[in-house]
């Protein structure tokens, strides 16, 4: 499956590349607000109809409880018709999780390639981007935080060399931000590992109906982001003491 980032780019060539350097080949497909594949050509809508089933059946009942009957049914297709379109279960599944990595690096490196030089700035562009995502598609992070255990090797293998790129671009920031003195943390690879499992673990805990909106949510991991890394510019007072997340379930 094609993918449109060179194999196992530094960190630096992604802040580098920015946008411009995701353009090479193209991404196969754009993901609409809901997720949804808006590919052109014949079936588009069968096929964005059967993975918007396919994602809400694994959310709902996870991969293995999930049959090919109940995602046809939900997406209004026969069963023939899903086999139509795609191989197998575990197709669907790849699917939706290589669609969710291919958005979620787009979204990130672009934010970053738009902050800036200063590595802070950086850093915050790389959490609200990913902070974002997990939580307007928060179904999508989900199911691919939980069954990349169902996925086969190969597929398994292209995921995690996506999150792989994912992480490196924070780790780009944290290290440019050590090297300029501007962060002082010790550990940078730590740092760099503990922000990024923070801000996706956004997707288990949040909810619309709380009373926090995103954009303030964003803001305090921001904030954390740059406590973790060290930097001496940085002061949280909002909430300061509070130990409940104003947006989790009680």
């Amino acid at each position: 499956m094609a993918t449109f980032l060179s194999p196992q780019p530094t960190a630096r060539a992604l802040l580098r590349a920015g946008a411009a350097g995701l353009e090479n080949g193209g991404p196969r497909k754009e993901l609409t607000e809901e997720g949804e594949d808006t590919m052109a050509g014949s079936g588009a809508e069968a096929q964005r109809q059967i993975l918007g089933a396919a994602l809400r059946a694994f959310a709902r009942r996870g991969y293995y409880g999930a049959t090919i009957r109940e995602i046809a049914d939900e997406a209004g297709v026969s069963v023939a018709g899903l086999y139509h379109h795609f191989l197998s279960k575990g197709q669907l599944l790849e699917r939706i999780m290589d669609d969710t990595m291919d958005r979620l690096i787009v979204a990130t490196v672009e934010s970053v390639a738009l902050a800036g030089q200063d590595p802070a700035a950086q850093l915050k562009a790389a959490v609200a981007a990913h902070v974002r995502f997990h939580i307007e598609y928060q179904r999508e992070s989900f199911v691919g935080n939980t069954e990349l255990r169902s996925l086969g090797p190969g597929a398994r293998r292209r995921i995690l060399e996506k999150r792989d790129r994912q992480r490196r671009v924070f780790d780009a920031a944290v290290e440019g931000g050590i090297e300029r003195g501007v962060f002082l943390v010790p550990y940078p690879a730590e740092a760099s590992r503990a922000v990024v499992t923070m801000c996706t673990a956004v997707a288990n805990w949040y909810r619309r109906t709380g009373t926090l909106r995103a954009d303030e949510i964003i803001a305090r991991y921001c904030a954390l982001a740059l406590h973790i890394v060290g930097h001496q510019n940085v002061l949280v007072t909002e909430g300061a003491g509070e130990t409940r997340n104003h947006n989790e379930e009680e």
